[in-house]
């Protein structure tokens, strides 16, 4: 089914405020008795959070990895 409108969120995700809000907001709603190993989903739209996610987790001691989901051609 297709939608009928679009959200672009590239005008939050590549914001660098943008990016740590969003970055901040999924980390810190992470159980961290049961943090995930790796965070990612479809490139192109998912890399700028993966990239955000993974730096913070990084800078916050958090060995999550980060992953990107190619379309087949």
């Amino acid at each position: 089914k297709k939608a009928k409108y679009y959200l672009d969120g590239k005008q939050v995700t590549l914001d660098p405020q943008g990016a740590r809000l969003i970055d901040e907001g999924i980390l810190d709603l992470l159980d961290p008795e049961h943090m995930p190993d790796a965070v990612g989903g479809m490139s192109i739209g998912a890399d700028p959070i993966t990239a955000a996610i993974v730096t913070l987790a990084g800078q916050r001691g958090l060995p999550i990895k980060g992953f990107m989901v190619r379309k087949e051609h």
